[in-house]
């Protein structure tokens, strides 16, 4: 459908109520970001919640403080008293409690899956503390650390953390949950969709079909003067290849079990890469990298046209494209194409010229449709950006769409840094 005029959009918007608006609010880390440089800014924090690519588990980091028991986490729910969330962490102190339940998921867990459970245990006193998902149940442990393992669902039950005794002492993290290929070895990964019901996405007001959908208005501020100039770029997340192995230098060959959620044509798809929230810093040695994808038409085995250098060295919570930046051979904010390609329809491996120097260390690879941007020019003046008139392009968001931004620093822009805006959408 649509809008026919822009009588009917006046019309669907005013008298038949088909708008919405969401506002955002976007804090970067604790380290400064570099100018030059591209990041996805979804994944900061605040609200919504900071994106995660391809984690199926909602909050599992547990960014909140809260003195309460747990079953005030969101999300979380324990059999009894004694695990409290506070200062990043689940801590199981001697109560009555054994288990700490995911209530949901981000992506509901699918019989005959394979999937990849991290998780790690920051302090350790006494009980045994594993896992169930899916009908399988982990290893037990009894140390700190941070442990991997691979488990093929039977069931469709959600993650649920437990101790062997009530009276265990420990505290635990960075729960994370993804779907993997068919091997454990972290050579290969599997593709997984992300869209509305992923955390941290931008509420758009819901699916529309028949109508559809299109963005009137943008707008977003920031008080602090590092902060500008800059640009931000709203996209649509579709797909990430998660924990591609940076010390590694061997083809890394994709599972793509899943297909493009919208956008299945892989027209106007594009790609970027981050280090993975959960890796070790990338290590310091010198690396590019190289895709096999698959275009529009469709044609297999198509690369990247130009050498695509990393930059070294990226502390994994400051969400850097890695390839993105002032140097020789940074190309930000996507990946380059080859010559006349108009997209990505999938990813069948990824290789590094060579290792990153450092183990766990990881990158997540990322599929998106870019929207629309809006410069920001000034401290403390709002930028805006108007869809229907200034510049009528009014583009188009899909049912299910994963919104999510991409912020590009035109100078250092000092850490702790607020974002402010919103979206406002019509539909007819």
């Amino acid at each position: 459908m649509g809008f026919s005029s822009q009588d009917d959009l006046i019309n669907e918007v005013t008298t038949n109520g088909k708008f919405y608006r969401a506002d955002w609010n976007k804090i970067t880390g604790a380290a400064a970001l570099t100018a030059g440089r591209w990041y996805d800014f979804s994944q900061f924090q605040g609200t919504p919640l900071a994106v995660r690519p391809a984690e199926l588990v909602i909050n599992g980091e547990s960014p909140q403080t809260i003195t309460g028991p747990v079953g005030n986490a969101f999300n979380w729910v324990a059999n009894g008293t004694a695990w409290v969330a506070s200062a990043g962490v689940f801590a199981k102190t001697s109560g009555t409690a054994t288990t700490l339940s995911a209530s949901s998921m981000n992506i509901p867990i699918v019989i005959g899956k394979r999937y990849r459970v991290q998780y790690t245990i920051t302090a350790w006193t006494s009980s045994n503390v594993n896992f169930t998902l899916g009908g399988a149940t982990g290893t037990n442990r009894a140390a700190t650390g941070t442990f991997i393992e691979f488990i093929t669902a039977t069931t469709t039950a959600n993650l649920v953390m437990q101790a062997s005794v009530n009276t265990g002492v420990f505290s635990i993290n960075n729960i994370s949950v993804v779907e993997w290929g068919g091997l454990t070895s972290l050579l290969s990964a599997a593709q997984v969709f992300t869209d509305t019901n992923n955390q941290g996405a931008i509420y758009h007001g819901g699916n529309v079909s028949a109508d559809t959908k299109h963005i009137l208005n943008m707008a977003a501020v920031t008080a602090v003067a590092t902060g500008v100039p800059a640009v931000l770029m709203l996209v649509d997340l579709l797909q990430v290849y998660p924990f591609l192995d940076a010390n590694s230098a061997s083809a890394q060959t994709l599972n793509n079990d899943n297909t493009l959620p919208r956008y299945t044509d892989g027209k106007g798809v594009r790609a970027f890469i981050v280090p993975n929230r959960l890796s070790a810093t990338i290590g310091a040695t010198a690396h590019n990298f190289q895709l096999n994808y698959t275009n529009t038409v469709p044609t297999t085995g198509r690369t990247l046209p130009v050498q695509v250098a990393a930059t070294v060295s990226i502390a994994p919570t400051i969400f850097q494209v890695s390839h993105s930046g002032t140097a020789a051979n940074n190309y930000g904010p996507f990946l380059p194409l080859a010559q006349g390609d108009q997209g990505i329809k999938s990813v069948e491996s990824y290789t590094q010229s060579a290792v990153s120097g450092t183990a766990n260390t990881f990158y997540d690879l990322i599929l998106c449709k870019p929207l629309a941007t809006i410069p920001l020019t000034t401290v403390s003046v709002a930028a805006e950006r108007d869809l229907v008139n200034q510049l009528p392009s009014m583009p188009q968001i899909r049912d299910g769409a994963c919104l999510g931004w991409l912020y590009f620093a035109g100078a250092a822009t000092a850490a702790a840094t607020n974002f402010y805006g919103s979206i406002e959408v019509g539909w007819g």
